[in-house]
């Protein structure tokens, strides 16, 4: 005997509300924290009734007590799948090329392949935006003797600021974070040289006084117009850090050692 309309229907409805029923329950993006250096957090999805424990430490093998790498939720703007913090989101404005007084000429811009493209300029004196990923642009400028200062804009999610990077025409050169504000530790009582130029293709020395262990916080841009360059200690290397225009480093791990020789000029705006 056939099955009428009516009862198909109930059957098919209760079939629906059963796999309905059968639905997994939503999961939470969570970063275990683990014993491991080499892989710190992995990216784990728990049933929201575990969430809190996680984060409390009261979830199954947290034992209630506090975790060296504690747990926390995941969050795709702010980290990768692996639980590393991603780097902040940067926009780049070059300077156009000062050519003339009044108009600026297009801006070449080169990309990781190495090919190269050139940016319109709506004036000498204007900032044109670079490509997102692009940070690395031709200089029209400059020679070894009088190297001209680049003028570039960084602005990311923390902060924005000017920087510049000395140029020597039709050398390629990196808008990077380096060529702003920077912190030296003296490694020696005593001076460090400073270099300046002259325009005239001299440079002119003059010292900057140092106490052992402590640290200089210095910015090309307070400079007008020429920018200095630091002398090569005995030491044969200097310890810096690049902070941008965020908070200033403390922690000594922060910093990095750039080997140089003795007397020789450092330009620190490009490595």
């Amino acid at each position: 005997m056939g099955m009428n309309t009516t009862a198909l229907t109930f059957v098919l409805a209760g079939l629906a509300a059963s796999s309905a029923s059968a639905a997994p329950p939503p999961k939470t993006a969570i970063c275990h924290g683990t014993g491991s250096d080499q892989n710190p957090y992995v990216l784990i999805e728990v049933r929201e009734s575990l969430v809190q424990g996680h984060l409390d430490h009261t979830a199954p093998g947290h034992h209630g007590e506090p975790a060296a790498r504690p747990d926390f939720e995941w969050d795709p703007a702010l980290y990768d799948d692996g639980c590393n913090p991603l780097p902040p989101s940067e926009t780049l404005l070059s300077s156009c090329t000062d050519d003339g007084f009044f108009y600026g000429g297009p801006l070449e811009v080169v990309y990781d392949d190495g090919q190269s493209s050139l940016l319109d300029c709506p004036g000498a004196h204007s900032y044109v935006e670079l490509p997102p990923g692009v940070d690395h642009i031709v200089c029209q400028q400059g020679d070894e003797a009088i190297p001209h200062w680049h003028r570039f804009q960084m602005i990311n999610d923390d902060w924005e600021g000017e920087f510049g990077v000395t140029c020597v025409a039709g050398e390629t050169r990196r808008l990077g974070i380096e060529a702003g504000p920077f912190q030296m530790v003296c490694d020696m009582q005593g001076y460090y040289t400073m270099s300046v130029p002259d325009g005239l293709g001299n440079w002119i020395s003059a010292p900057i006084e140092c106490t052992a262990g402590h640290t200089l916080n210095l910015d090309w841009n307070m400079y007008h117009r020429h920018k200095p360059q630091l002398g090569c200690p005995q030491s044969g290397y200097l310890v810096v850090a690049f902070p941008g225009y965020g908070e200033p480093y403390y922690d000594i791990l922060d910093f990095e050692m750039l080997f140089c020789d003795p007397g020789d000029r450092v330009d620190l705006s490009q490595r």
